[in-house]
């Protein structure tokens, strides 16, 4: 057994299956239904949520119809 001085930083071995780091660059994008994404709105809105934490920033969404709008913004 050895002793750590720190804990070593988390890695992720998972490829995301959207391309968050394009998406969440701060420009206001529609995201549509079957084009970008290929699950229901309400599911891919929570999944925009939770790559917007992974990324340290925070996002502003809105539903239109079958689609969403997204920006990211830096805070």
């Amino acid at each position: 057994m050895r002793i750590l001085t720190e804990l070593p930083a988390p890695t992720r071995n998972k490829a995301e299956k959207y391309p968050w780091a394009e998406w969440l660059d701060g420009t206001p994008r529609l995201l549509e239904k079957g084009v970008d994404y290929d699950c229901g709105t309400e599911g891919f809105r929570s999944g925009a949520y939770a790559a917007a934490r992974r990324h340290a920033v925070k996002i502003l969404v809105r539903t239109i119809g079958d689609d969403l709008a997204l920006q990211a913004i830096r805070s």
